[in-house]
């Protein structure tokens, strides 16, 4: 019983850690990089974005970290499927997928830029 609920902690905490970072990397990839705006304009953003999320929340903010996070977004679209900016505060998982830690999801995209 105690393991099972331990397990069951620990996945749901990756789950939301997987769902948070897609949700992230959706809402700069749309709202503050796509279209025509200017590369600097983005590299702005994304810095501003930084350091707010990094004084409200502490670490795992950093510039960094949100460029990967808009790249797990394009990469793995189909991870939560269609969210619009206005439901993704509502964006759930199927809970019948298998879902990987978001630290697997990071060597993946390490691997798939030819970097391990």
């Amino acid at each position: 019983m105690i393991e099972n609920a331990q397990q069951s902690a620990i996945t749901t905490v990756n789950t939301v850690l997987v769902l948070r970072n897609w949700l992230l990397g959706m809402r700069i990839s749309t709202e503050n990089m796509s279209g025509t705006r200017a590369e600097r304009y983005g590299e702005h953003i994304i810095s501003e974005l930084s350091e707010e999320l990094t004084r409200k929340y502490g670490k795992g903010f950093d510039k960094r970290s949100l460029y990967r996070y808009v790249q797990f977004y394009q990469t793995y679209p189909e991870i939560v499927g269609t969210v619009t900016p206005q439901s993704s505060e509502y964006a759930t998982i199927d809970k019948n997928r298998k879902i990987l830690t978001w630290s697997h999801y990071e060597r993946l995209l390490l691997a798939g830029n030819g970097k391990t």
